[in-house]
């Protein structure tokens, strides 16, 4: 598990690229490549996940499968994190023990999807 901080900004269209070339923002390294990403959020029927503070999500990347699961620490920007890499794109809830996912009672009629978005993404690690 880790424990991720996400920061995210405003910026208006015009400010993208000197964001993006801005040494001070990227620790002096290049800018991260554009991929194309997939995301698929899940929940119970009866939204037991989202009530109880867990965000399942099922991400294709590159040709690679991320299942990842995230629960509420201490509020934004802060949340727990559990994240495996699964072999297709099918939720596989056997990667999800040991996570905040075994909290929620209908965990295994959590395989509903709730929203599908694609788009393109650079991000960068530090």
């Amino acid at each position: 598990m880790a424990t991720e901080t996400e920061l995210k900004f405003i910026v208006p269209p015009s400010g993208l690229t000197k964001i993006k070339h801005a040494g001070w923002v990227l620790g002096n390294k290049p800018p991260p490549k554009e991929v194309d990403v997939v995301s698929i959020y899940y929940d119970t029927a009866s939204r037991d996940l989202r009530e109880n503070g867990v965000t399942l999500r099922l991400r294709q990347r590159e040709g690679r499968y991320l299942q990842t699961v995230k629960v509420d620490a201490g509020g934004f920007p802060r949340r727990q994190e559990w994240e495996r890499e699964v072999e297709s794109d099918r939720l596989d809830l056997s990667a999800a023990e040991g996570t905040a996912l075994e909290t929620v009672t209908e965990r295994e009629h959590c395989a509903r999807p709730q929203a599908i978005i694609r788009n393109a993404r650079a991000s960068q690690h530090y």
